[in-house]
């Protein structure tokens, strides 16, 4: 019987270059970034897994300073991120926590892009209905690779096509009430003045 072992040696690089970022932004493995986006969106660190003959098999960007508040925490977040399989993916958010630890944060939240204006979570349930707008796309795979290195479900999101719009939930009424004993005023959007509605709406979230 012949036995063997492969080794996969990984090389870890911060993002210092203009080449390196474009071969952040454009690997030939793994899903593309805007350049141009993924700049605006300031992260404080990006880091890229490279295999043996140079190739990028990993990547993410990493946010400490401006990031989302949690009870008794400081996060720190894990976004843009790719992966071609679980072996690459543990090197890289082993690194990734080690980096945020370096930091002082205290949980790792991934993957999310900054904030939930951006992209974030990940997909574990499909069905045949095709993502609604906005919603995002990964490999199967993808969340594996972050349970397997220790992450758990921080919140859960469903999406539910359904095609009767007369049906009225019992408990409208009741949230109706509540909300106006708090004041609060829900109405259509005024589409002649729609950009300080969003802006509005924006304030609001980002409050919250």
């Amino acid at each position: 019987m012949n036995d063997s072992a492969v080794v996969m040696t990984l090389q870890p690089i911060p993002v210092q270059t203009d080449d390196q970022w474009l071969a952040f932004c454009t690997p030939p493995n793994l899903p593309h970034l805007d350049p141009h986006t993924t700049a605006a969106h300031q992260a404080d660190a990006h880091w890229l897994l490279l295999d043996s003959r140079q190739t990028v098999v990993a990547r993410c960007s990493l946010w400490w300073r401006q990031t989302p508040t949690y009870p008794d925490h400081r996060p720190g977040l894990i976004g843009h991120y790719a992966a071609v399989d679980r072996v690459v993916a543990t090197q890289l958010l082993q690194l990734s926590c080690v980096q945020l630890a370096a930091q002082d944060c205290t949980m790792a939240i991934g993957p999310m892009d900054g904030n939930t204006w951006r992209r974030y979570r990940l997909v574990i349930e499909r069905s045949d209905v095709p993502p609604f707008f906005l919603e995002p796309d990964n490999p199967s795979d993808w969340p594996n690779h972050f349970t397997a290195n220790g992450f758990t479900t921080l919140s859960n999101y469903i999406s539910t096509l359904t095609d009767n719009l007369t049906h009225l939930d019992s408990r409208l009424d009741r949230v109706a009430r509540r909300a106006a004993n708090r004041g609060v005023v829900i109405r259509a959007l005024n589409l002649d003045d729609l950009d300080a509605d969003l802006h509005r709406i924006y304030r609001i979230s980002t409050e919250a």
